[in-house]
């Protein structure tokens, strides 16, 4: 009588077999594969490109529910399903409650527009490039979606020219509007300030090395840079812009620290004299 072969993917139940004894141990639930699976369930019955604030707060509801919890693991499995988890990311009303006449899920989350991104300051000729985006203002494929190690991913190379005079400090923000009719709220992807106005470029990969601070990425959850890598339809404009400050922002503390977020980066940015701003804006688009 030959003897029946195990299911491969069948461990409901992995029992070891200690020198204390028998230990049974369940699988996470949530493990990479069944967190894909449950989130493809989740979102299979809507439509990417037309969800509605509505459906927003049932998807988010439904993730609750599943007892998902957010972080980078739940960012990839949205991602991978075709959705941008940037949408899913506003408090959602309690469970049980109807959404009723409440603001729509974008709206939810206090935010705050802040007016020295939409402003010039300083001279015309401060101007700042990268190597990573082309002359069609597109970033390169090799430079989105990078691979972590350790944790880190590897910024993309910056550089910039005539720094202004009377130029005490430079800071850079590189953000994103999930929501381009709404300013009140950004991702940021890469946050740098106390840099030497003397500093004219920040190589690839070198952003987290040099002789400054940094703040937080995208996900809150590290000190580190953030590449585009939204899988969602359509473009995404992204920009990068350098602060030439009179002063080292006295609201930002001098160490990285992963409490500093986009928030806490440009309200001390707007708290400081700026002699000068430059920017970049350019679009990924997955394909």
């Amino acid at each position: 009588m030959s003897t029946p072969k195990l299911k491969p993917l069948l461990p409901f139940l992995l029992i070891l077999l200690m020198t204390t004894g028998i230990v049974i141990i369940k699988p996470d639930p949530h493990s990479e594969n069944e967190l894909q699976i449950t989130v493809n369930n989740i979102l299979s019955p809507y439509s990417a490109v037309t969800l509605s604030n509505e459906e927003a707060i049932t998807i988010q509801q439904a993730f609750r529910k599943a007892e998902l919890k957010g972080g980078p693991e739940l960012d990839n499995a949205i991602e991978t399903a075709g959705f941008d988890p940037d949408v899913f990311k506003q408090p959602p009303p309690p469970l049980n409650e109807p959404n009723g006449n409440k603001a729509p899920v974008d709206q939810q989350r206090p935010g705050r527009v802040f007016e020295s991104l939409a402003t010039q300051y300083g001279p015309e000729d401060f101007r700042i490039f990268s190597d990573a985006v082309n002359e069609r203002n597109e970033l390169l494929p090799q430079y989105r979606c990078e691979f972590k190690e350790d944790g880190i991913e590897k910024s993309i190379p910056v550089r910039w020219e005539n720094v202004p005079e009377n130029t005490q400090s430079l800071a850079v923000v590189m953000y994103h509007f999930p929501n381009a009719e709404d300013h009140a709220h950004a991702n940021s992807y890469l946050l740098l300030w106390h840099i030497n106005p003397e500093v004219t470029d920040i190589p690839y990969g070198m952003a987290e090395t040099g002789d400054w601070f940094m703040g937080s990425n995208k996900d809150g959850d590290s000190v580190s840079y953030t590449s585009p890598c939204s899988h969602s339809p359509g473009a995404h404009s992204y920009t990068m812009a350098i602060f030439a400050l009179a002063e080292t922002p006295a609201a930002l503390p001098k160490e990285s620290s992963v409490a500093v977020d986009f928030e806490t980066f440009m309200t001390a940015i707007e708290s400081t004299p700026i002699v000068g701003k430059a920017e970049l804006s350019f679009t990924d688009k997955y394909n």
